[in-house]
């Protein structure tokens, strides 16, 4: 925990920022980590790929993971549907690092086995559903993780590829600090689950991936299914929190409107609450 924190928050109208401010601990260049925001790219690269026929949501998992449950689609991966749970149990009891020490390899033969015992609870959301959408990208593909999403999500939305980073330990990103001023390092996300919780960019350029791709026709336009997004048209939002740092994104159909806010510090796990209370402060402030 943090007794101070630090906000950014960005909006933007069809492209055109209208509001913009960083806080001590942000500045615009530097990029800072997305949480669960994450899922929004990696499904937008999982859309991609089915743009190009390589699956589509109702395609079983267990055509590109042999070793998966039949009954897992992609389909019910995306919108948190396939029963899986959150997370594995060691996951859920560990605080200071469940997604560090992964790799592909590692994830494959470590969980894929355990599929069928992590199934069968009412649909939740699920980080793991996202791990395994990370594995049908790569294979599929035939790319890592990190260069799938830049390759079909960040470059063809005018971005060049390195703007997306993942949030690992030694990652270059914005971090909280204690009241002495030493950095609170936050998890370390790696592996496929880099999907679910992992990617970093500066917020500007969230913001133009998000306002690229939430248009008529974009990987991330609401109205195409399976879709990754929270709430009801015409507004949805999506929202994740780490252990020091948490953040929030919406997109407005109506009127074009994007907005990302990002939040470093406070009592732990309580960044995306942070997040969205100085998104809405900014913006009322930017309407007077």
């Amino acid at each position: 925990m943090s007794l101070f924190s630090s906000t950014a928050v960005l909006v933007a109208i069809n492209g055109e920022t209208t509001v913009e401010r960083y806080g001590a601990w942000h500045d615009r260049q530097t990029p800072v980590a997305w949480a669960s925001i994450s899922k929004l790219l990696t499904s937008a690269a999982v859309q991609a790929l089915m743009d190009t026929r390589a699956f589509d949501a109702a395609t079983s998992v267990r055509e590109f993971l042999t070793s998966a449950p039949p009954t897992l689609t992609v389909g019910a991966l995306v919108e948190h549907r396939s029963g899986l749970a959150r997370c594995l149990p060691e996951q859920e009891a560990d605080f200071d690092a469940p997604y560090e020490g992964w790799s592909s390899e590692s994830f494959d033969d470590q969980v894929i086995p355990r599929l069928p015992a992590l199934m069968g609870r009412p649909s939740q959301y699920s980080n793991l559903g996202y791990a395994l959408l990370a594995r049908v990208i790569e294979v599929a593909s035939c790319l890592p993780l990190l260069d799938a999403v830049r390759t079909f999500v960040i470059v063809p939305s005018g971005i060049a590829g390195n703007a997306l980073s993942a949030a690992s330990r030694d990652a270059d990103v914005c971090r909280a600090k204690s009241v002495t001023g030493a950095v609170l390092h936050d998890w370390s996300v790696t592996g496929p689950w880099v999907a679910a919780a992992g990617f970093a960019s500066s917020p500007p350029t969230l913001a133009s991936i998000v306002t690229h791709q939430s248009a008529p026709g974009g990987l991330l336009d609401p109205r195409r299914t399976p879709r990754p997004w929270l709430g009801e048209a015409p507004r949805f939002f999506h929202d994740g929190a780490l252990r020091h740092s948490g953040c929030v994104v919406a997109a407005d159909i109506a009127t074009g409107g994007v907005a990302v806010a990002h939040a470093l510090g406070g009592p732990r796990g309580t960044g995306n609450i942070l997040a969205a209370s100085a998104l809405k402060s900014a913006i009322r402030r930017g309407r007077r």
